[in-house]
């Protein structure tokens, strides 16, 4: 990770706690927010309590720089996927 990422996950994550997810993975919980710092393939993901089908066929990339709101829960596909999720301060 360059100078450049660490900061900008410095300013993401706030005072709230964070989840990191890696390859293939499975998280669920009251995310406010979940960064794509690199091409990320998610396999399923439900915003807002929504399921978004389309995930459960074909999976869908992410662009590195995209942050989505209120996931709760967000699985990865597998080989080279990673995401950051973050949750509100308690």
């Amino acid at each position: 990770m360059n100078r450049a990422e660490f900061s900008r996950f410095q300013q993401l994550t706030g005072e709230g706690d964070q989840t990191w997810l890696t390859e293939g993975t499975t998280a669920t919980g009251d995310f406010y927010m979940v960064y794509f710092p690199i091409d990320t393939m998610i396999r399923a993901i439900t915003i807002g309590g929504v399921v978004d089908p389309v995930t459960l066929v074909n999976p869908r990339t992410m662009a590195a720089g995209t942050t989505l709101y209120n996931v709760t829960s967000i699985r990865l596909q597998n080989a080279g996927t990673w995401a950051v999720c973050y949750t509100e301060p308690s």
